[in-house]
């Protein structure tokens, strides 16, 4: 699931006016949600990036002569921003509704007013102290235009406060992680950005110590939850293919399963996906640097274009956590499980209770014959000094899910 829109249109004189790039961004946001990473490219860099990598017959002189007048003519009149949202599954909701936008600056560059394409115009009493007007043109990020957007921007450093509203945030590069007096895990921060997957979340953080909490004392016997007479089992559920979605760069739960497969000799097929590239090489970075390269294998999985999958290629248990952020990642995230995991296969997700689309999530598990079982938290503190830093408030409010499959 990409996450960086093109945006197309904008006078070059834009950036250079006082509020011009505060403005256009604050724009996008409004039709998505906050960025995670913003800035300006001349267009014709992205023409000579194109042109490097795409091998064509020789131009005559007079051909090349007359294509570097029009992309200095072009590069002179727009410019193009390209924005990189926090969230995935915002991307083409926020193209659509930005998609032929109209937009009037004053000469400051503040928005006197916008709307879509074939609204009212401009009120007439504005008119007046319009200093440049433009229609946007918004589309999916090109290779070329990502490329060059990575090597001149350093992220916006935001992350969520503990009431699950974004805020300033510091960017820890490497922290360690204990799990069991056993299992201690090294994690790296995603170095190329890739919104809310390039750092650790709660979820992840508190699956991952139950999963290493339940295979370290139950030895693969105990039942998870007992006192509801569960016949959920460690050796029921962590059993064949397992599938992480939605892992991030970190991917705690596949690697505290693996951790534990590795000490006590164990044969389990991990798998560890997600759908933004950068998080896919920084997940692989992780796994090598603690050493898990035989253990997990990792996969880019976009959930809104799933490959065909056979039946030797089906699942038989898929983890996830904090992957649910809107209504779009919701059905996303229920098409992806229903895609991939067998008939009789089980389902274990940690989600909190303070994100919009949750609720559509459950609903759509249950219409699609998911049978729900809640699961008591039990918090385990292993060492009480240390800190992991992570997204996501302070955990108070997360439930741990069970869904068996009954189709």
């Amino acid at each position: 699931m990409q996450n960086r829109i093109s945006i197309r249109g904008i006078p070059s004189c834009v950036p250079k006016l006082e509020n011009g790039s505060t403005a256009i961004q604050e724009l996008v946001e409004s039709h998505g949600c906050w960025l995670d990473r913003f800035g300006f490219i001349e267009e014709s860099l992205i023409a000579n990036e194109k042109d490097s990598n795409v091998s064509a017959k020789p131009k005559s002189i007079k051909m090349r002569r007359r294509r570097r007048r029009e992309d200095k003519t072009k590069s002179q009149e727009n410019i193009c921003a390209v924005a990189e949202f926090y969230v995935e599954n915002i991307r083409n909701q926020a193209m659509k509704s930005l998609h032929g936008f109209m937009v009037y600056m004053d000469a400051d560059g503040n928005i006197l007013h916008s709307h879509a394409c074939g609204q009212d115009s401009i009120p007439p009493n504005s008119e007046e102290h319009v200093h440049v007007s433009f229609q946007i043109e918004a589309s999916a990020a090109t290779p070329q235009e990502s490329k060059i957007f990575l090597s001149k921007y350093e992220k916006i450093s935001i992350g969520n406060d503990e009431s699950g509203n974004h805020s300033k945030r510091n960017v820890v590069e490497i922290q360690r992680l204990s799990l069991t007096s056993d299992i201690h895990l090294i994690v790296k921060n995603s170095e190329n950005g890739g919104g809310t997957g390039e750092s650790p979340w709660k979820g992840g953080l508190i699956l991952a110590k139950l999963i290493a909490h339940w295979m370290d004392d139950a030895s693969l016997k105990e039942t998870i939850c007992p006192e509801q007479e569960s016949i959920i089992s460690c050796s029921g559920l962590f059993t064949g293919k397992v599938v992480e979605l939605g892992a991030g760069s970190a991917g705690l739960p596949s690697m505290a399963l693996a951790k534990f497969c590795k000490l006590n000799d164990i044969d389990l097929d991990i798998q560890a996906t997600d759908g933004v590239d950068e998080i896919v090489v920084a997940l692989q970075t992780n796994i090598a640097l603690n050493g898990f390269d035989d253990e997990i294998s990792v996969k880019h999985l976009d959930w809104n274009s799933m490959p065909e999958y056979d039946d030797e290629m089906m699942v038989d248990t898929i983890i996830f956590a904090d992957c649910v952020y809107n209504d779009a990642g919701a059905n996303a995230l229920v098409n992806a499980i229903s895609h991939i995991l067998k008939k009789g296969g089980q389902i274990l997700g940690v989600l909190p209770d303070f994100r919009v689309g949750l609720d559509l999530f459950e609903q759509l598990m249950i219409e699609n014959q998911f049978e729900p079982t809640e699961i008591p938290i039990i918090d385990h503190n292993i060492d009480e000094g240390q800190t992991f830093k992570c997204s996501g408030g302070s955990g108070k409010n997360y439930r741990l899910l069970h869904w068996a499959c009954k189709r």
